[in-house]
């Protein structure tokens, strides 16, 4: 049985009749989105929908993790859980057919509607199990992008990994490739204070998933030791950053270099989180002692037989979070032992941007003549740009290396030849301003043999250049790329005062709103929609003044008044909004009973207590409640008289701070005294209980 969506064919011969897993609404709305939207509103609709639903199935940064993949027309690719299409509309446009299996017929017409205008597209809609068994065994490609951890769910075996990858190398022809993106269970997220992504707790990952059956995600040696059990013998690996969800970069294990200034914050959509450190710092330290494999938050694997012919991509990164006319990938290739760098476009937009390469580089050559300055090398290779790699140390790299040396002179004598050699671009000799490439940052300069190798020149234009523009957008980005920097005083040094400095942060601004378009990035999306990141210094210091509300510090006057001889700390029963129980055994002789509910400024609410009055060091208010707007809260208790031997109380308590205390202090003190109905005097207050 089959059905047709487009140019797109669902074949149910395997479909159970019922799907077994769904996310309910959100799937109706995501069929409806597809329906009745084409590809180019969807960013728009991620920001109507504002959940991250919508952003994991729509957003086009999902394609990145196989964009870059050497896949022909000529090739077939195999996707096994292709969920809501996120990852199969980017396959099938660069393959020849593209044969999806998915467990639910709602996510299968999902991914049918926002690929209806494709005709390479089948979706086999049943169990792995069922549907394998009559799947060819002439794939070039199979893709487990997500779906390798829960193999588990679906896979009737005591090793369940195992067998998966043995089934599917049964469908792959001899030279074909399986690719792995999954998760790390070691990955820095994680350390920095993520919650696991499939269980959502804290560390179940790296604890062993227990008590879970259902996921399983791996170290890295882990996963390799699978892989070659399974007889895939020749593993290539790639390090999605920050994840394989929203890869912007993809590293891999013989790229050589780590994190750029430009790479991307963390981001949380999905789930709440805390911030124990800066991550991208962070692997930055982690890349220069070598462990970024460990460490990389997911990965992606590529799995054959044998060694794979021809060249390869060992670096990629994409810049679709802008306008489609620029938006364009950059593959780093190693072919016969030499790097090559290929810039491509991302649609048929953005072919004319990689096309005015060429032009840029022959303007460059005749502007930068008898100048420091050279363009890189650039040839025309299919629809994309390629360019020579150039070896080497690039300026801000070389910057960061004089700040680990603590050598300042050094630095700021790199900056001033710099911006020497950039005021001698702003004239020839018939007067012409020069200076028309706003690509002169320090990333993007290379020193060799003398010259200064220009890597990038995408924003070179035909109006006039601005000098302090330019050596302003370069001060800006390692200022943003190493706090250290700071401290040199590069704004000032260079002349940026407030009113020059505030022209050119408005120019910038102006610059990217161009690049962007109406395209909203994920940092747009954090600001309006991300889950709550907590930093650990607030958190300890929020635990600091909360304390523990479910103790108590009590003080008995056996004769001699309080004192901390006859003190103790005792715990109760916390009941919900913070209700205390507490059964006091009072010792022989015991006079009078302090209770310090907290150390910290709180309110209490007394609901039940062994004595109908007591002294507090707060503010009485009414319904028998304690305002303390002072550290150090007491309730002292009159025991002379009380001849039982344990003594009962039950209270609310809520702990205050900041600017919140001062502001509900000063409120309850006005309308005391202005009503006449309390006068603050030193020492303790009377208070019945009503």
């Amino acid at each position: 049985m089959q059905e047709k969506t487009g140019g797109v064919t669902l074949d149910l011969t395997n479909y159970p009749g019922e799907d077994f897993y769904s996310e309910g609404a959100a799937e109706d709305r995501l069929l409806e989105l597809v329906s009745g939207h084409e590809a180019d509103e969807y960013n728009h609709q991620i920001l109507a929908g504002q959940n991250w639903s919508v952003l994991y199935h729509l957003s086009d940064l999902r394609g990145n993790i196989v964009d870059f993949i050497p896949i022909s027309k000529t090739d077939k690719v195999l996707e096994v859980g292709a969920g809501c299409g996120a990852i199969t509309g980017t396959l099938a446009k660069k393959a020849g057919s593209v044969t999806c299996i998915e467990l639910s017929k709602k996510r299968s017409m999902i991914n049918a509607s926002r690929n209806r205008e494709l005709d390479n597209i089948e979706i086999k809609v049943g169990n792995f199990q069922d549907v394998e068994k009559n799947l060819p065994s002439d794939f070039d490609h199979i893709m487990l992008i997500g779906v390798f951890e829960y193999a588990a769910s679906y896979i009737s075996s005591e090793d369940p990994y195992g067998t998966f990858l043995n089934i599917l190398s049964s469908h792959l022809k001899e030279n074909g490739a399986i690719y792995i993106a999954i998760e790390n269970k070691y990955g820095l997220k994680y350390f920095a204070g993520c919650r696991e992504d499939h269980t959502g707790a804290f560390g179940s990952g790296m604890e062993g998933y227990r008590g879970i059956d259902y996921v399983r995600t791996f170290s890295r040696n882990g996963l390799l030791k699978l892989c070659k059990k399974a007889g895939f013998d020749h593993v290539y690996e790639y390090y999605p950053y920050p994840d394989y969800k929203m890869p912007v970069n993809i590293y891999s294990q013989d790229c050589g270099f780590g994190l750029s200034s430009d790479d991307v914050k963390a981001y949380n959509f999905d789930r709440d989180r805390v911030v124990l450190f800066d991550e991208n710092e962070a692997f930055k330290e982690i890349q220069s002692e070598g462990m970024f494999p460990f460490f990389s938050n997911s990965f992606l694997f590529e799995l054959r037989k044998k060694e794979a012919p021809g060249e390869r991509v060992i670096y990629s990164r994409h810049s679709n979070e802008r306008a489609p006319e620029y938006a364009i990938r950059t593959d780093i290739i190693l072919s016969s032992g030499e790097k090559k760098v290929r810039k491509y476009p991302l649609n048929e937009k953005a072919g004319a941007h990689i096309d005015r390469l060429f032009e840029n580089c022959e303007r460059l050559s005749e502007d930068f003549r008898d100048t420091v300055f050279l363009p890189a090398p650039c040839v025309k290779k299919g629809k994309a740009a390629e360019f020579e790699f150039i070896d080497g140390e690039n300026l801000e790299k070389k910057l960061v290396g004089y700040l680990d040396e603590n050598n300042e002179t050094g630095a700021l004598e790199l900056i001033d030849s710099f911006v020497e050699n950039v005021k001698k671009l702003t004239s020839s000799t018939d007067g012409s301003i020069l200076l028309k490439n706003l690509d002169l940052i320090f990333s993007n300069i290379v020193i060799r043999d003398g010259n200064w190798y220009v890597l990038d020149y995408e924003w070179v234009f035909d109006e006039p250049g601005d000098p302090e523009f330019t050596i302003y957008r370069a001060l800006r980005y390692f200022i943003a790329s190493d706090d250290r920097s700071s401290h040199l005083g590069l704004y000032r040094r260079y002349g940026y005062d407030g009113d020059k400095l505030k022209a050119c942060e408005e120019k910038e601004s102006l610059f990217q709103q161009k690049v962007a378009g109406d395209r909203l990035s994920l940092t747009v999306f954090d600001s309006i929609f991300g889950q709550a990141a907590y930093g650990i210094d607030e958190l300890v210091e929020r635990a600091q003044v909360m304390g523990r509300l479910d103790r108590a510090k009590l003080y008995f006057d056996l004769g001699e008044g309080f004192s901390e001889d006859n003190a103790m700390y005792v715990s109760g029963k916390m009941e919900q909004y913070n209700k205390l129980n507490l059964n006091i055994k009072i010792p022989d002789g015991c006079r009078a009973l302090r209770i310090d509910p907290s150390d910290n400024e709180c309110i209490v609410k007394i609901e039940d207590a062994g004595a109908e009055e007591l002294l507090v060091n707060g503010l009485p208010l009414k319904n028998n409640v304690i305002f303390y707007d002072k550290p150090d809260p007491q309730m002292v208790f009159d025991l002379e008289k009380n001849n039982n031997r344990e003594f009962h109380i039950e209270y609310r308590i809520t702990v205050l701070d900041g600017v919140f205390l001062e502001e509900v202090a000063d409120s309850i003190r006005k309308e005391k005294i202005n009503k006449l109905l309390f006068k603050r005097r030193d020492g303790y207050e009377k208070v019945r209980l009503s």
